[in-house]
């Protein structure tokens, strides 16, 4: 193999006392050694917007591959035990490449149709408008738990013909997902385990749910994905279980995400953006692009070299593993002037939050009617909105970026 770039384990953002705030780390190896390979993670790391892109889009690079790469990481006893995990999250839409990539897709976005979204719209409006009113008299408030938790679990549950009331079991899922996203890292008996008792759970209670709506269609999510029909197929029930765990993950943790860092940002600086998104909604649509930006819930995706090639003038082998860090490329001066500050006004803003090319998130539109309605709605309706503290606690999460509490304080509820 040749001789390549790489950074002492203590220099590496992906290093864990390191990864609190990624972002001045992400900053000066950008700025130093764009594209590295990483001893943590076993991979290329991308770091400047151009590289990332062009990484998204090249034909050359898999997202099929990923999940062999990260296995292959782990002890053949490990592997054994993570394949009941793998058969239900490996067929994740994300990571496919075409056909099945194709196939999967097009079933997806036949269901969650831009008619679905938008007859949702009032629905999640009157759902952020319930979740202030019970704000009312107290003065503060989590915007984590009270708000930002529920409004995506509620939202998600009624797309896919859930109820609500399984907002917290919801969240216990979806934050040990997360851990298959960085298996080959941190892969052990501990965190398989809980892994594979996750994923019983959720396959049972989807498994449920999608007889049910075998037994009564509806216009919703899950029906719309049962009489799918890509390439005249219907997909299998593993596929439909599959993939809807993909959207109550994605739909979940993304868009509470979000919502918490872009009130954060909003409640952080100058008092003019939070009035601005109160007064105009297309303002509120451009903070919920910037808080995109600025904090992607998902901080990198990996990719697999599938061909020898060269990115940012390092030659890349085949079979050699590519990380795409999606919060350092937001982030790259070369493509957003002053990247670290905060601007409802930013245009253009071609963040790559959502991804780029074949894989850009289905669900991009949902989430981003649903952070608009929130900054709209606590805007306006929360009087004199303040942060409590100074000091935001992120969670300990790899390759995630959320707030464990957001406490505010207000005057009134109007």
């Amino acid at each position: 193999m040749s001789t390549f770039p790489t950074l002492p384990v203590d220099d590496d953002p992906f290093n864990f006392a390191r990864y609190a705030d990624p972002y001045p780390n992400y900053r000066r190896v950008r700025e130093t050694t764009p594209v590295y390979f990483s001893q943590l993670l076993h991979s290329w790391v991308l770091t400047r917007h151009a590289d990332v892109k062009a990484a998204l889009v090249d034909p050359r690079i898999s997202a099929a591959r990923t999940r062999a790469m990260q296995a292959a990481q782990l002890s053949e006893e490990l592997r054994q035990r993570l394949a009941p995990v793998d058969e239900l999250l490996g067929r994740w839409v994300l990571f496919q490449d075409n056909p099945a990539h194709r196939r999967l897709r097009q079933a997806m976005t036949g269901a969650l149709t831009s008619g679905l979204v938008g007859r949702l719209r009032p629905r999640v409006q009157a759902l952020a408008d319930g979740l202030v009113d019970a704000m009312r008299g107290r003065g503060e408030t989590d915007l984590v738990a009270d708000f930002a938790l529920r409004l995506p679990a509620m939202v998600i549950a009624e797309l896919l013909g859930m109820s609500s009331d399984d907002a917290d079991r919801f969240q216990r899922w979806v934050h040990t997902i997360a851990l298959y996203f960085a298996i080959g890292s941190l892969g052990n008996a501990e965190t398989i385990g809980a892994l594979c008792g996750t994923v019983e759970q959720m396959a049972g209670f989807m498994r449920a749910i999608v007889e049910e709506h075998r037994r009564a269609p509806r216009e919703d999510l899950i029906s719309g994905l049962i009489s799918a029909s890509p390439d005249g197929d219907p997909l299998a029930e593993v596929e439909i279980l599959s993939q809807c765990m993909l959207l109550l993950h994605g739909g979940y943790e993304s868009t509470m995400n979000t919502i918490t860092s872009g009130m954060l940002h909003l409640l952080s600086g100058d008092a003019e953006p939070l009035r601005l998104c109160a007064e105009d909604p297309a303002v509120a649509a451009a903070a919920v692009e910037e808080a995109l930006r600025c904090e992607p819930a998902f901080q990198f995706v990996a990719r697999v070299a599938t061909a020898d090639l060269e990115i940012g003038g390092q030659a890349i082998e085949a079979d050699q593993q590519i990380v795409c860090v999606l919060g350092a490329a937001n982030r790259d001066p070369a493509q957003f002037p002053d990247p670290d500050r905060f601007d409802v006004h930013r245009r253009p803003n071609p963040h790559l939050s959502f991804g780029y090319g074949a894989h850009f998130c289905i669900g991009a539109a949902l989430a981003r009617m649903e952070a608009q309605i929130a900054f709209t709605t606590l805007s306006r309706r929360l009087r004199d909105l303040h942060l409590a503290s100074d000091t935001p606690r992120w969670r300990p999460a790899f390759g995630v970026r959320s707030l464990e509490t957001l406490l505010v304080t207000f005057s009134a509820v109007q």
